[in-house]
């Protein structure tokens, strides 16, 4: 994100996502942002082409709307895509549509709200968030707190400079593990 990009942000302001990805990355880099998360879906398509954005913050719902209605947004160079899934269909077709990247991340309102995200830098793959942000580590584990294999399954657990130090009201160390990885 740069002073020249203008965000289109579609995800509620109120949340961990929005406030950290449209609101504080906006300040921070001198980028415009257009807040449209209280719009309905059919307004939210006109206000986009009217805007012409070169970056867009989604929900997946919002990326399967714009795949099935495709307005024109000539100066669009990015897409951003957390707080669900995103179907790979509908990111293969968007970026089919629109010549440009959806970058899909993960994470939680307890971490900031990212842990991993794809980079325009980095091979995309279908179905993947990307690797784990600078300063955050990630691993999966078993029911016993074991490390497991790559591709069997598994609970997350992350720890960094962006977790939370614990829940107000609660003991310390309540959703961490015994290692201090957060669960």
């Amino acid at each position: 994100l740069t002073h020249k990009d203008i965000q289109y942000a579609t995800v509620p302001l109120a949340h961990a996502f929005g406030q950290n990805r449209a609101v504080i990355c906006s300040v921070y880099t001198g980028a415009t942002v257009h807040a449209a998360s209280r719009l309905d879906m059919r307004r939210k398509i006109a206000c986009i082409e009217r805007v012409n954005p070169t970056v867009i913050i989604g929900l997946p719902s919002y990326y399967s709307m714009l795949v099935a209605s495709k307005p024109v947004l000539p100066r669009l160079r990015a897409a951003v895509s957390a707080s669900a899934p995103l179907s790979p269909s509908t990111q293969e077709k968007f970026e089919a549509i629109y010549g440009v990247p959806i970058l899909v991340g993960y994470g939680l309102s307890e971490c900031s709200p990212v842990i991993a995200t794809q980079t325009l830098d980095m091979p995309r793959v279908a179905g993947s968030v990307g690797r784990a942000i600078r300063g955050v580590e990630i691993r999966i584990v078993d029911e016993d707190g074991n490390v497991v294999e790559p591709g069997n399954p598994g609970s997350i657990r992350v720890r960094g400079h962006n977790v939370m130090k614990g829940y107000y009201g609660l003991p310390p160390g309540e959703g961490f593990d015994e290692s201090g990885w957060f669960m």
